[in-house]
Order: C-alpha cells, then sequence, then structure tokens
C-alpha cells in the first residue's frame, strides 16, 4: 500500500517499469567494478559500486549545468545502460582476440 501511495506522485509508468529498472544500476556497478560473466566477487561489487556512485556524482550535475536540468533522469538511464553495453562489449572483444 506504501508503494502505491508513493508511487501516485510519479505516474503509472515508474510504477510497473520501477521492479524492471532496479537491476540496472546493480548490474552496472558489477560490471565497471572489473567482474565477468564467469567471476564476480564482493571486492568488484564494493569497487563497482563506488566507482558507479562516484561516476553520478560527477556526471549528473555536470550535466545539468550544461544541458537542460530535467534531463538528469535521462542522463541517469544513458549512463547506467552505456555501463552496462561496455563491459559486454569489451568482454566479447578481449574473447574474440584470445581465440585468434
Amino acid at each position: 500500500m506504501m508503494l502505491l501511495q508513493q508511487e501516485r506522485f510519479h505516474g503509472f509508468v515508474e510504477l510497473y517499469n520501477g521492479p524492471f529498472m532496479m537491476a540496472f544500476p546493480a548490474v552496472s556497478a558489477i560490471l565497471i567494478g572489473g567482474a565477468t560473466r564467469k567471476k564476480a566477487t564482493i571486492f568488484h561489487a564494493l569497487v563497482g559500486a563506488y566507482l558507479y556512485q562516484t561516476t553520478f556524482l560527477l556526471s549528473v550535475p555536470v550535466a545539468n549545468a550544461l544541458l537542460i536540468p530535467e534531463m538528469s533522469e535521462v542522463i541517469r538511464m544513458i549512463v547506467t545502460n552505456s555501463i552496462i553495453l561496455y563491459a559486454f562489449l569489451y568482454e566479447g572483444v578481449l574473447k574474440k582476440n584470445e581465440q585468434v
């Protein structure tokens, strides 16, 4: 009930997509910490969480100063998805180079 009461200010889109979007920051933090698909440790998670939060602390205020201030959530999603995409592409390139 509390979730529904809090979500009435955000709209239905946030209510239905909220649980789906909670995994992206966690995956992004673990990947930026140096984890791979086959090995992830607590150290990777802690380092990744620190680096991920530092990225948001530095990137969102700078982007708000340079761009439209209302775009902070859009920028946050772009940064999160870019980190995940970069980590998987980088791992794929390394795997391809090892096979050659």
